[in-house]
């Protein structure tokens, strides 16, 4: 029997954790275990978690150990701590579909090797009412597109989304510094593809993907006129060139962390050490090298006044 483990990083999560909790509790597969770590929460989100611990005392069980600091830390701290044979990411605020577990483990129980499997979701308000039916379209993201390359750039697949085997999970806990880390997802489907591990994708939404103003990363759902209102106030305070250099330094930074990992083909681990470099570069160095491998990606061209 497969040990299916969920881990649940939580942090003020009152408002909606009773929801996805008892969206655990209506898997039409059973044979899984949530294990809940918190980060310090100020509200009721740990007295919550406790009580469905409580009632449910085979399938919650909360870990107690020191805070992390943040959403990235406390998803790798469950994932370096806990024992299993598959490994499953869930958010706080999100909604699980009945069908959730059983589709990825009929998706994934014959694969010998290993891999990231990850489904659609459907977009929803902070009542569940249905945005999107598809986070994908919504998010303009070819999935045939997703490779080690553009990954190198953008984190395309949500954690929430994910299942992953052992034996990735544990490379993917061989990174030196998680501070060069930029988000666990990310890292996660950096270290399948550059691995060779298969990647699964599941066609279909398997989760509601609450949007709400306190979301950690969310999928963005304003209006293009709102998104220039937002942009223009933004470059004339500043704050856009900042985040947009930000943006395109950190992942080169991550990318070395990975590099240090020692993953990867020669052909990949030559591609990640140039991306490293790049920023050694002159301008036009860089953009050239920017619209030759990550095409699919760099669709706004003026996001190459960053590069």
């Amino acid at each position: 029997m497969l040990k299916i483990a969920v881990l649940l990083a939580t942090y003020n999560g009152e408002k909606y954790i009773s929801e996805q909790l008892n969206s655990l509790i209506s898997q039409s597969y059973k044979d899984f275990t949530c294990y809940i770590h918190d980060d310090g929460s100020k509200d009721q989100t740990v007295k919550i978690c406790e009580e469905f611990e409580k009632k449910y005392p085979d399938l919650f069980k909360i870990l107690h150990y020191d805070t992390t600091g943040g959403a990235k830390n406390n998803f790798l701290s469950l994932l370096e701590k806990v024992d299993a044979d598959y490994y499953m990411f869930c958010d706080q605020d999100d909604v699980w579909l009945p069908n959730k577990i059983e589709k990825m483990v009929e998706s994934t129980c014959d694969i010998k090797q290993d891999f990231l499997a990850f489904s659609d979701l459907k977009i929803v308000d902070e009542k569940l009412n249905i945005l999107s039916e598809s986070f994908y379209r919504e998010s303009h993201v070819v999935v045939d597109n997703i490779n080690y390359k553009n990954a190198m750039i953008k984190g395309f697949i949500p954690g929430c989304t994910m299942m992953f085997n052992h034996e990735l999970a544990k490379k993917a806990m061989k990174f030196e510094d998680s501070n060069n880390i930029k988000m666990h997802d990310w890292w996660m489907v950096l270290v399948a593809l550059n691995t060779d591990s298969r990647m699964v994708y599941i066609d279909c939404p398997l989760g509601l993907y609450r949007q709400h103003a306190e979301n950690t990363i969310g999928a963005k759902n304003q209006s293009t006129a709102d998104r220039v209102r937002f942009n223009i106030k933004r470059i004339l305070n500043g704050t856009l060139a900042t985040e947009k250099k930000r943006n395109i330094t950190s992942p080169r930074i991550q990318a070395k962390e990975l590099y240090n990992t020692g993953f990867g083909s020669k052909e990949k681990r030559d591609f990640v050490l140039k991306y490293v470099n790049i920023g050694d570069k002159n301008k036009l160095s860089r953009t050239l090298f920017y619209l030759k491998n990550f095409q699919n990606v760099y669709r706004m061209w003026w996001m190459l006044l960053w590069v």
